[in-house]
């Protein structure tokens, strides 16, 4: 992985076999940022963990696919719970017969090449337990 920032812009490229979500962390902690915005997100991955979330059951339903996909939508935020970081991204994948799947993403594998670009936010995105849903969820009440 490489990545490089530019003012509140940061741009990743992530190798061939890189776990997603563990390489995102370490830019993260390096950077030393208090929350950003998914905006840009193009390349493939494998070995997909994806979710579905159930207000009414107030439990997520997972999925694993263990075909390559293309990137075709990712979207979300980074924030912090407990100062733990938090990884909230939702993806539309595309297969080689060009259907798509999408939801959560909860875990994946980089297949060749994943190019993100993140853009920093002025405020530290911290998150707070929902009593009704049960979801972390953005708290702005105390910034």
């Amino acid at each position: 992985m490489i990545w490089k920032k530019s003012g509140n812009l940061i741009m990743i490229r992530f190798e061939d076999g890189e776990k997603f979500f563990e390489k995102l962390k370490e830019v993260i902690k390096e950077t030393k940022i208090g929350g950003s915005i998914i905006v840009s997100c193009v390349g493939q991955l494998k070995d997909v963990e994806i979710a579905y979330y159930s207000k009414e059951e107030r439990k997520y339903y997972t999925k694993i696919l263990k075909e390559v996909f293309e990137v075709l939508n990712m979207s979300g935020n980074i924030s912090f719970y407990d100062n733990e970081i938090v990884i909230h991204a939702h993806v539309t994948l595309g297969n080689k017969n060009f259907s798509c799947i999408g939801g959560h993403l909860n875990e994946a594998i980089v297949n060749s090449t994943l190019e993100l670009f993140l853009i920093e936010t002025p405020v530290k995105l911290e998150k707070i337990v929902d009593k009704n849903t049960g979801l972390k969820i953005l708290n702005f009440k105390s910034q």
